[in-house]
């Protein structure tokens, strides 16, 4: 399955590739995210483990994330309920103070069951990534209009 969603958003690829990278905090401000833990970090990737928990499901699973600074994160699948997992944010500059945020992820179960109880959920999950995220960039810089 695959998901792309991008918006124009008031805020500079200065700002926004922080919020990205912030991955210790995500639990404190996506809705669905009940832990988030660095698990290693080197100069050119960080290991992290993201629990994704819905009423009385609950999930675990382990992305490798490399970054370029201010202009993208490439994700990849460690471990998990996944068969395959990659993604994206892309930062695409347009003014002083705005840019353009893309993600695109790619993700397969790794049985149906899983796929059947936690799909949903985990579209879900993904297609709000970008708003959460703009959420986010409102709270640590401010209301802004572009």
């Amino acid at each position: 399955m695959k998901v792309n969603r991008k918006a124009l958003v008031p805020y500079c690829v200065e700002e926004m590739y922080p919020l990205i990278q912030d991955i210790e905090r995500y639990a404190e401000f996506l809705p669905w995210c009940s832990e988030s833990v660095i698990l290693s970090e080197s100069d050119d990737a960080v290991v992290a483990r993201l629990t994704i928990s819905r009423g009385s499901l609950k999930k675990s699973f382990t992305t490798r994330n490399r970054g370029i600074e201010n202009q993208a994160v490439y994700m990849e699948l460690v471990e998990g309920p996944f068969r395959s997992l990659t993604g994206c944010w892309r930062l695409e500059p347009l003014a002083e103070n705005a840019c353009r945020v893309l993600l695109d992820v790619e993700f397969e179960f790794s049985n149906k069951l899983v796929a059947i109880a936690f799909g949903p959920i985990f579209n879900t999950v993904v297609s709000s990534m970008v708003d959460a995220f703009l959420k986010r960039a409102r709270v640590i810089y401010g209301e802004r209009e572009l």
